[in-house]
């Protein structure tokens, strides 16, 4: 989890984009880690004592668990933003933990089908992956497309997607990804119904 929290620090990606390759966890989770450790004052004093030790090392006084990021952490990402496995279109995170794709509360959709049709539409194009909560349960079955880079760069931001159970809604929800997706094609008047906020937006 702290991983994760000083990747997305010191990358400065938005939690929401938190990859999970490398085993960091839930963007939302590091997130409100990240909040709690401040209110008790665990960073703090994380810091002092990495850099006791680092000074008693001989090295600067930085954070050793940044060092451990970055040795790490960082050859995987720096792997991926060097052609390896980059992907050049959208990003579609599907919600799959303790709600999302639970038969229990929705015993009528088929969760497995809905992610393997998600990637025989979008891939190797597009980009499809799954990750723990993403803090919306009541929303649940909940989707996030991310803009392609060009897109992103450009000023383009996630669009967050709840109650995503019916396939006439992912069948929407791939044609928009196929258009260009965030800022390259317009959202769908149809798909509109089904934009909820993301929890980063709400402080939650």
């Amino acid at each position: 989890m702290l991983c994760g929290v000083l990747f997305v620090l010191y990358t400065a990606i938005p939690w929401e984009y938190l990859p999970q390759e490398p085993g960091f966890g839930s963007g939302m989770t590091c997130r409100r880690r990240l909040r709690d450790w401040n209110d008790a004052g665990v960073w703090q004093t994380e810091f002092r004592w990495s850099a006791r030790v680092g000074s008693s090392r001989g090295s600067p006084a930085a954070p050793l668990v940044i060092l451990v990021v970055a040795e790490v952490r960082l050859p995987w990402w720096e792997a991926q933003r060097g052609g390896t496995g980059l992907i050049e279109g959208c990003t579609v995170t599907v919600c799959r933990d303790c709600c999302c794709g639970s038969r229990t509360k929705h015993p009528t959709v088929d969760h497995d089908a809905q992610l393997d049709g998600l990637r025989e539409a979008l891939e190797p194009d597009h980009r499809v992956r799954t990750s723990l909560c993403l803090d919306v349960c009541a929303q649940s079955n909940v989707m996030v497309v991310q803009p392609s880079p060009a897109a992103r760069r450009h000023g383009a931001r996630p669009v967050w997607f709840g109650l995503v159970a019916d396939d006439a809604v992912v069948a929407d929800l791939v044609a928009w990804v196929q258009a260009g997706g965030p800022g390259v094609a317009a959202l769908p008047a149809v798909l509109e119904l089904s934009v909820i906020t993301s929890p980063v937006l709400t402080g939650r």
